[in-house]
């Protein structure tokens, strides 16, 4: 009824904060859809507040992260997903497996990485090589690991810790010398609790970002 009365007055731009929240699961995603579809159609500019990250995502046309009241990356939401301004950005957009640690021999945008544990990976930078001379954060989505070989991938190996099925996919938290990477997999694959896996992912998907400013990022145990 609030949103029919704000309607009635054709404004030009519309404020919605947390219009969903009440809502179970299942209304939650069909009332996305449909406020997607009215906003279209009606042509209203519509600011829309949510602390719901995938909510953001599937309906708006830009993004803004805000933390603690500044505004620290605006763009479309694959862009921001894709292309993380900072360590923030990376851990509240999405979920992620971060590896504390430092970088080696940065070159152009790619350097090595080795976490606090010992961990070895190829990755990415995401900002000047002069940003990354202390501490580091290793950020990978888990949709970005697999299962099977892929050329000039990255290599790790571990130990499956639990296995969740989701539907699309199977979650997987794997122990790889006492830190925790959490991946997808396909749901059908047959990857059990206690058994030794190794799981792949390419340099361009290993995002690297410098540690100072953002301490307060928690990290998975």
């Amino acid at each position: 009824m609030a949103l029919a009365r704000a309607l009635v007055v054709e404004p030009k731009v519309l404020l919605l904060d947390e219009p969903l929240s009440n809502l179970d699961a299942k209304l939650r995603l069909r009332m996305r859809e449909e406020l997607r579809k009215l906003q279209k159609e009606l042509g209203i500019t519509t600011i829309y507040v949510t602390h719901d990250q995938e909510e953001a995502m599937s309906i708006s046309d830009r993004v803004a992260i805000m933390n603690r009241g500044r505004v620290l990356q605006v763009g479309a939401p694959v862009d921001v997903y894709m292309n993380p301004r900072n360590l923030f950005v990376a851990t509240f957009i999405g979920r992620s497996t971060l590896l504390r640690g430092k970088a080696l021999r940065v070159r152009d945008e790619k350097a090595s990485f080795i976490s606090e544990k010992g961990i070895k990976l190829e990755g990415r930078l995401t900002v000047s090589g002069e940003s990354v001379k202390g501490r580091v954060v290793a950020v990978m989505r888990p949709e970005d690991f697999s299962i099977e070989p892929l050329p000039g991938a990255n290599v790790i190996r571990g130990e499956v810790e639990l296995v969740m099925f989701l539907g699309p996919f199977k979650q997987l938290r794997v122990n790889i010398g006492g830190e925790r990477v959490t991946a997808y997999v396909d749901p059908e694959e047959d990857v059990r609790v206690g058994s030794e896996i190794k799981l792949y992912i390419m340099p361009d998907e290993v995002m690297i970002y410098p540690l100072e400013g953002w301490e307060e990022v928690e990290f998975e145990t």
